[in-house]
């Protein structure tokens, strides 16, 4: 009898937790002080300035023992300079006071101490240094590594994201889809014993500039 009970009790656990949606994405490299990257290459004078245009985000995705949250950053500003069909440099703002979610609770919660703390840290970016391109890279995939500084909280790191570039002369086209490690930028509510938060959450940048 005890067996059967122990048994019910192992399934009910297993079939109450939700998949983790960052298991399956590319974690981003971050750097350590011993391995950051050089400083950014000069831009050449002659690199056009292109803005991001309005509807361009941040989209995450973050997950607990019992389910996910979306969560949604729209870019306050940010520039990409492109030189002979590259782009050689780009920066990017996002407003986390804007910050929007799936749950009306939940996005306020996000934006108190236990998580983004917006009134204090009002904005979050990433600073490029430098974009290098992936041989042989197919269609549909990440064509480059990007390399720059993730700011969240007022906590930098250096870290290395694959992404997806696209250059034309209408605009440019920049998406990418990583995980990080909310601990290692200060994020670390760990939400109640019944219903842990996961540390790894999903990052995707939909951005574009005109």
């Amino acid at each position: 009898m005890l067996r059967h009970v122990v048994s019910f009790l192992a399934l009910s656990v297993l079939t109450g937790c939700a998949a983790d949606p960052a298991k399956d994405v590319a974690p981003a490299e971050v750097h350590d002080a011993s391995s950051a990257p050089a400083a950014p290459a000069a831009v050449p004078a002659d690199a056009k300035t292109l803005t991001f245009v309005a509807g361009s985000a941040i989209e995450m995705v973050g997950s607990k023992v019992t389910g996910s949250h979306d969560i949604s950053l729209p870019v306050s500003q940010g520039t990409v300079k492109v030189a002979a069909g590259s782009v050689v440099a780009t920066d990017v703002t996002f407003d986390m006071a804007a910050l929007t979610s799936d749950h009306p609770k939940f996005e306020k919660h996000l934006k108190n101490d236990d998580f983004f703390a917006t009134d204090k840290f009002p904005t979050s970016s990433f600073v490029a240094s430098s974009v290098v391109a992936r041989a042989g890279a197919e269609a549909g995939t990440p064509n480059v590594d990007v390399t720059g500084t993730l700011t969240i909280r007022d906590v930098s790191h250096d870290v290395t994201i694959p992404a997806q570039i696209a250059v034309s002369e209408t605009g440019t086209q920049v998406t990418a889809e990583f995980s990080i490690n909310r601990q290692n930028w200060g994020v670390s509510y760990p939400g109640k014993p019944d219903n842990l938060i996961r540390d790894d959450v999903v990052v995707r940048f939909d951005l574009t500039a005109q």
